[in-house]
């Protein structure tokens, strides 16, 4: 049995050289399809990746008058910490308060150069309030809104965050759905592909197969090799996809990593760490499809 499926083997990768441009072509088709999927799925990921950079980031900044007492302060703080909605609130001196106010103005020139030209500190103590989930910030600033707070509360400072993370989940979302969308594309043009360049064998080597049916060949005999070239085809175009977009992360890593803020992602070792998930599914998927694909093509165009 063993003696046989090396003859086969033997005779598909003889077969396959001696029409390695034809091949080609498929194989080119097929490195194109999967170095797409892979850079929507880098698309995807760092998608992912900007929704909890910006989790993180959220946070609720309650500036306090000066006239604000450190006991009225720690009576809101304790009621805050209490709450099930709250995962921390961090108190800051006047000093402190200043520093986080400009910090999250750095981007208004104005108010910069208005807290520049004062003196004192305008600022008193304030409360760094972080959540649990995006959705209980709500809770926490109607509680903050109640009158009996109004007399000490300065400002409240809470971005429009929320709005940007459902933007990032939708963008995700269509991600998803382009990454379903053109892989089931390029899988339409691998099976036409495939079925194309089989067609082409067969009629390219018309003769032989009809040498090998009169000296007694068996059909299964005559298919085989058909089949195999269609596997060694993916085979390659599998290797030669990882082989380019290695590379290819190596080379936008920096840019990640700027766009990411020095968030500490490395996207080489994601997919080193999801390398099964990622490339396993695909190198089965494409295994199948040439399978099932040269099998159509054999079955329709082959007559013997």
């Amino acid at each position: 049995m063993f003696f046989f499926i090396f003859r086969d083997i033997k005779i598909a990768f003889q077969n396959f050289y001696r029409n390695l441009w034809l091949f080609l072509v498929t194989i080119i088709i097929i490195v194109l399809a999967l170095f797409s999927v892979n850079l929507l799925i880098v698309l995807n990921v760092l998608t992912n990746i900007s929704v909890e950079v910006i989790k993180e980031k959220i946070d609720i900044s309650v500036y306090f008058k000066p006239e604000a007492s450190e006991e009225q302060i720690y009576s809101i703080k304790s009621r805050l910490e209490v709450l099930p909605e709250v995962k921390n609130a961090r108190y800051l001196s006047k000093k402190e308060a200043l520093e986080w106010f400009q910090k999250n103005h750095e981007n208004d020139p104005k108010i910069l150069e208005a807290l520049q030209g004062l003196e004192d500190n305008p600022l008193g103590d304030s409360l760094i309030i972080r959540a649990k989930k995006i959705s209980d910030y709500k809770t926490i600033l109607n509680i903050l809104d109640e009158k009996q707070y109004n007399n000490f509360i300065y400002d409240k400072n809470f971005g429009d965050y929320e709005n940007y993370i459902d933007q990032l989940n939708l963008i995700s979302k269509k991600i998803q759905q382009i990454i379903l969308i053109i892989s089931l594309a390029f899988i339409l043009i691998g099976i036409l592909v495939i079925l194309n360049t089989v067609r082409i064998t067969i009629y390219a080597r018309r003769e032989e197969i009809r040498i090998m049916k009169l000296v007694g060949a068996t059909n299964w005999f005559i298919k085989v090799p058909f089949i195999l070239e269609t596997v060694i085809c993916a085979i390659f175009a599998f290797l030669f996809s990882i082989i380019l977009f290695y590379p290819f992360l190596n080379i936008i890593q920096p840019l990640i990593f700027g766009f990411l803020k020095n968030y500490d992602f490395n996207i080489v070792t994601y997919f080193n760490q999801h390398f099964l998930q990622i490339f396993g599914w695909q190198f089965v998927c494409i295994i199948i499809l040439s399978i099932i694909s040269g099998s159509v093509a054999i079955k329709k165009y082959l007559k013997i």
